[in-house]
């Protein structure tokens, strides 16, 4: 089985990564802090890294420098979460923006470790079970109409300036990103954007729960979450129309 070492400071989306690598059958260890994570890749082979850019301890690329002193680490490819240099690629060193989605780190991480699952929820290219153009409040809707039918799956949204992704498991939304929001605020973020996109679209595939603990960055139930969000929105676009509230 091959192993990825994952030193991100949020535990949602650390969860997250592990998640979605351990269904393509690549172990992520998650560790708290650099330090740690240092006695650990001494003992322990990995095929990649996946680090912030304050990780704890140490700054992201000074622990990268380390790893690239030791024999053991030289090679191994490490991708920083960094507003430095995103998007370069000197294998193997991978510097990838913050506001990347989880679910594109994750692809390119196993893309390198040659472990990419085409047919498997999120990786897979097919269209989904439910997909199409986007317009108006119809992803709320259609966001309300899963919920009801308590399914679990992937949203992946491609709206405005990011791909954004929603976790549900039986009907919850429990996991939310877009760019650099997350939870409420991303599901904010993300329905406005694709309102006022004209070229957003969606696909969502229907999977079984991701294993526990499960991803979670929204406590809330999606009705009263949606509802919470609908307020939100109603002030923006009359504060964008000029309207008093």
């Amino acid at each position: 089985m091959k192993q990825i070492f994952v030193l991100v400071p949020n535990p949602a989306r650390a969860q997250l990564i592990r998640s979605l690598t351990g269904a393509t059958g690549v172990h992520a260890h998650l560790s708290d802090g650099a330090l740690p994570a240092l006695t650990e890749l001494e003992r322990n082979h990995v095929d990649a890294v996946i680090c912030d850019e304050q990780p704890g301890d140490m700054a992201g690329e000074d622990f990268r420098d380390i790893l690239r002193i030791e024999p053991a680490t030289r090679e191994t490819p490490f991708f920083l979460l960094t507003d430095q240099g995103g998007g370069q690629a000197t294998p193997p060193n991978f510097n990838l923006p913050p506001s990347v989605g989880t679910v594109e780190l994750v692809r390119q991480v196993l893309e390198q470790l040659n472990a990419v699952p085409e047919d498997l929820p999120p990786f897979s290219r097919a269209p989904g079970d439910l997909h199409g153009r986007l317009s108006g409040n119809l992803l709320a809707e259609l966001l309300t109409w899963v919920a009801e039918s308590e399914l679990s799956g992937h949203w992946l949204i491609d709206a405005g300036e990011h791909q954004g992704y929603l976790l549900m498991h039986a009907g919850d939304i429990v996991y939310a990103e877009y760019g650099p929001h997350t939870a409420h605020a991303a599901v904010l973020e993300l329905l406005d954007a694709a309102g006022l996109d004209p070229e957003s679209r969606f696909r969502f595939y229907q999977a079984p729960p991701l294993g526990l603990p499960a991803p979670r960055n929204i406590e809330e139930r999606t009705e009263r979450l949606l509802m919470e969000v609908t307020v939100d929105l109603d002030h923006r676009h009359a504060e964008r129309a000029g309207v008093p509230h």
